[in-house]
């Protein structure tokens, strides 16, 4: 058989990721010739959109990119055809507008967005909980030589096709020497050494406006911050004219030649701290539309009202940061003055997170107005859930809460213990059977069963009806952990009532032990204290009022949000998608190929989960035949024993199950304790109700010799088994299984493998290491950031603070 170059086998999906031609060489024609053919698959294929058919290297697709222009302000195209990114020119030419002038600074496209908008939004970044990087257009091929060209092309009005760099390198030295030739002629010698000397003072008093403008912003002076910022853009647009439009084109353009770098570099640093305070400007009006602590929660407050014009500030200062960003790029390090590099190296990186996080508000602002009651009155059932005590959806439901909002208005706010509407149930549920170990009965404490957030949240909301509450319109959960942060961010609170001060440090174990011990016995509400603690708290966040508080709050939110400390849930179709795709539903996801869940539900095991420290192992080994055999070790220490609390020294019981893909077929599992639950009574004969969604689950599951109960749930296989972990002791849980798939390339088409680590709601800081073995012969086209290579195979770890992704596609050396 004749050999086959490995290069060719790279399946024509997979120029998503590096376009190459029939060589193995990048196709540059392909290159230039890409346009946005890539789409949104929607919230139902999120976060894993693949590369192809046989590749599941997830991507976000490039959104909000209509027609990838690329545009020189003052020119339009001749004859209405779109300008080309990749070779950045224009379809048929050119001509200069009727003024007969440009403007370099503005750098806007055809239509009324700029070109820094391009590929801003292309990858969705982690902070989403999305698995993949970021990236822009200037990453694909090369922000020097692109510049390049595009002032070549503001010179000489022709098209030039989309080269690589090494063979760019003759026709750039042309180019160079073609600008400096005609600018020259157009500017004097004298004209362009003056240049450093009107950077530098306009700099000098701009910056200075702008560091008075920071420092109002920090002290929550947006009045004085606005116009301090919009006195520094001024200055800096000052600056800029007076340098002239030639000036900036050629600074922009004649960076690299020997003598001009400095002076380039400070025209970049110009129009960024230009672009910069601009933004500024923006963000200090924004800030100062968030309500004062007097006003609160009130009833005179529109929340409505604050996302609409806080929306129109965040606009424009994301095309204003983005602008900086793309001038800051410019900027060689080396040319800043050594006093000031480190704050400028400072700024420029993050630029990128503060781009994301107003894009982030921007993109989510309809969800926002939607779920504060735009369209309508909207009622909310927050549940509270302790992740001290792990259940699926994050944790026990000690509390519960009631939120009415309409029309940005927050009308109503109730805190309550859940086993006050719990007394209220009148039918009986049959419980899915590990609960009935603990409990007879089920009911709105027990309902966050099922890890799949939106199932248990339609669960909850079924309960909270029969109890006699009203019908929500959608269900957030939250964990402690979002009460600490949120602490973290407003300080200690005096609680003179409980002889406390709580503050994030001592949150848990303060409260704890209000709940578990010191609540008063005769009025039995042993969850008072928090119900005390969220007015209070609330009214401390309405009082954040400096830049850097709110930042921090918005950081917390997303970070919860992203991390699964909080979770969303709305009855409303439209709504939900909207939920789901940005990432923040809590449902199990989909896959084509590898998957893992651990799912822990501590069932009468205290508050041990807290003291608790685990680690997950998974092998996936390829066979000679294609099939893979994957291996996950489960180990849970328990640190507790000899805490002051005796909730913190008790057995950790755990109800266990593994998620992975629908069909693998279990080899072999250990180190669990075999236990069957018995119904502790004749439901039948005590008129029980039966939950459907219960009995379809249990229909299909069975025992295995070993104890373990495996069954499908959500698109996945389940193993479940009981683990006990004493205090000072550690277990380790082993299941081996064969997955229903196989991974096997020949010499004509390649072969993927890839695994989702999909985190338990609730959990954080979960160690996880991977390894995949393949057989020899097995060569990686292509693998995912995060994989490394070694003799043995391929190896992966994380933290799984967020969900965790790997891929690799295979083809085979083939045989003569």
């Amino acid at each position: 058989m004749e050999r086959r170059d490995p290069k060719n086998n790279i399946i024509p999906q997979m120029f998503d990721v590096r376009p190459v031609d029939r060589s193995g060489d990048l196709d540059w024609n392909r290159i230039g010739s890409v346009g946005t053919s890539r789409t949104d698959h929607g919230p139902e294929n999120r976060p894993l959109e693949t590369a192809g058919a046989d590749c599941d290297a997830p991507y976000r697709p490039f959104a909000a990119v209509e027609s990838d222009e690329w545009y020189v302000p003052g020119y339009e195209v001749a004859d209405g055809s779109e300008w080309d990114t990749v070779s950045d020119g224009p379809a048929d030419g050119f001509r200069e507008s009727a003024d007969g002038s440009f403007d370099t600074d503005t750098d806007g496209p055809v239509s009324d967005r700029n070109d820094t908008e391009l590929g801003s939004e292309a990858y969705h970044d982690e902070s989403r909980g999305v698995l993949s990087g970021k990236a822009t257009l200037s990453d694909l091929i090369g922000p020097m030589v692109d510049r390049f060209r595009g002032a070549f092309h503001i010179i000489s009005g022709f098209r030039l096709q989309a080269v690589p760099a090494i063979r760019f390198s003759g026709v750039l030295s042309l180019a160079l020497v073609f600008v400096t030739v005609l600018v020259g002629g157009i500017w004097s010698v004298d004209r362009l050494f003056s240049l450093k000397d009107s950077v530098i003072k306009g700099s000098v008093a701009g910056v200075s406006l702008a560091t008075d403008a920071v420092d109002n912003l920090s002290h929550a002076d947006f009045e004085s911050s606005a116009a301090k910022f919009e006195e520094a853009s001024r200055m800096f647009t000052e600056t800029s004219s007076t340098i002239g439009t030639a000036g900036n084109v050629f600074l922009r353009t004649i960076g690299a030649v020997p003598g001009f770098s400095k002076a380039a570099s400070g025209q970049a640093m110009l129009e960024g701290a230009r672009h910069l305070s601009a933004a500024g400007a923006s963000l200090s009006r924004m800030l100062a539309l968030v309500p004062s602590a007097s006003s609160g929660a009130g009833t005179e407050t529109s929340f409505l009202d604050i996302v609409d014009e806080a929306e129109k500030e965040s606009v424009s200062a994301a095309d204003d940061i983005a602008a900086a960003r793309e001038a800051f790029d410019r900027v060689r390090p080396e040319d800043v003055p050594e006093a000031q590099r480190e704050q400028f190296l400072s700024v420029r990186e993050r630029l990128p997170a503060v781009l994301a996080a107003l894009q982030g508000f921007n993109r989510n602002s309809y969800l926002v107005r939607e779920l504060l009651g735009a369209n309508g009155p909207r009622l909310y059932l927050f549940l509270f859930q302790n992740n001290a005590e792990l259940r699926p959806t994050g944790g026990f439901i000690g509390t519960y809460g009631l939120l009415k909002v309409d029309g940005g208005h927050i009308r109503k706010f109730f805190v309550d213990g859940i086993f006050n509407p719990d007394g209220q149930l009148s039918e009986n549920f049959v419980p899915p059977a590990p609960i009935q170990k603990v409990s007879a009965a089920w009911s709105l404490h027990d309902s966050n069963w099922w890890p799949d957030f939106p199932t248990s949240a339609r669960k909850a909301m079924f309960f909270y009806e029969k109890t006699g509450g009203p019908t929500v319109d959608g269900v957030v959960t939250l964990t402690p952990d979002v009460i600490r942060e949120l602490l973290r961010l407003t300080g200690p609170v005096d609680m003179p009532e409980y002889g406390v001060t709580v503050d994030a440090d001592n949150f848990l174990e303060i409260v704890q032990e209000q709940v578990e011990e010191k609540y008063d016995r005769e009025l039995n509400q042993p969850k008072k204290i928090l119900a005390d603690l969220a007015p209070i708290l609330l009214d401390r966040i309405f009082s954040v009022r400096s830049a850097s508080g709110f930042a921090a709050l918005a950081e917390t939110l997303s970070s919860s949000l992203n991390g699964k400390q909080v979770l969303l849930y709305s009855a409303n179709p439209d709504v939900e998608a909207l939920i789901d795709g940005a990432g923040w539903s809590g449902r199990l996801l989909e896959t084509p190929r590898d998957y893992l869940s651990v799912v822990h539900t501590n069932l009468n095991g205290y508050k041990t989960d807290a003291v608790i420290r685990e680690s997950v192992e998974h092998m996936a080994a390829v066979q000679a035949d294609g099939s893979v055999l994957d291996t996950v070790r489960i180990t849970r220490k328990h640190t507790g024993g000899n805490t002051p609390y005796d909730w913190f020294n008790r057995v950790n019981s755990d109800y266990l199950r593994v998620y992975v893909p629908k069909g693998s077929e279990l080899v072999s599992a250990s180190g669990q304790t075999f236990e069957v639950t018995k119904p502790p009574l004749d439901y039948d004969a005590l008129g029980f109700r039966r939950d459907e969604d219960v009995v379809r689950e249990e229909s299909g599951t069975v025992t295995d010799k070993g104890g373990t109960r495996i069954s499908e749930e959500s698109g996945k296989t389940v193993f479940g088994n009981w683990v006990y972990v004493s205090p000072g002791e550690s277990v380790t849980v082993e299941y081996t299984y064969r997955l229903p798939f196989s991974v096997r390339p020949d010499t004509d088409e390649p072969a993927s493998y890839s695994v989702l680590f999909q985190k338990q709601s609730g959990t954080d800081g979960v160690s996880l290491r991977s390894r995949l073995s393949v057989p020899g012969g097995y060569v990686a086209d292509w693998k995912s950031d995060g994989l490394s290579m070694d003799r043995d195979g391929y190896g992966f770890s994380a933290t799984l603070s967020t969900d965790a992704y790997y891929g690799a596609v295979f083809s085979s050396r083939g045989s003569e």
